[in-house]
């Protein structure tokens, strides 16, 4: 099931305010309050608290596998495997957003597509 528009909007939004910290190969790091692309988009869509994926500095846990599926389920595996590698190669959030806006369809755009191939 892809992401619906309001979904979408709300994760691109967070991603572009400037309020939060990005940081690399962890959902949420505990130490320093920052997130990746994708934990900033599961917190902000109510998929998972802060507590639940995050970790402190020096733990190799990347987060819990049950957010990463529940993105898969959204976006696909090369989606999240390409947003978590732009994130952790130093992507900053404002250029993941500016793909998330070109590259990931909503529900949406997803009908639309399937309707104009229709006709």
């Amino acid at each position: 099931m892809p992401l619906t528009a309001e979904e979408k909007k709300l994760w691109v939004e967070a991603l572009r305010s400037g309020d939060y910290k990005q940081t690399k190969g962890t959902l949420h790091n505990l130490d320093d309050g920052g997130f990746c692309c994708l934990g900033l988009g599961a917190l902000v869509l109510n998929v998972s608290s802060k507590q639940y994926m995050g970790v402190h500095a020096g733990n190799s846990r990347e987060g819990p596998q049950s957010v990463y599926q529940w993105w898969a389920n959204r976006l696909g595996n090369p989606s999240v495997n390409l947003l978590t590698r732009m994130n952790d190669r130093g992507d900053t959030f404002d250029e993941i957003a500016d793909w998330i806006d070109v590259r990931i369809e909503d529900a949406t755009q997803s009908q639309l597509r399937c309707d104009e191939e229709k006709l």
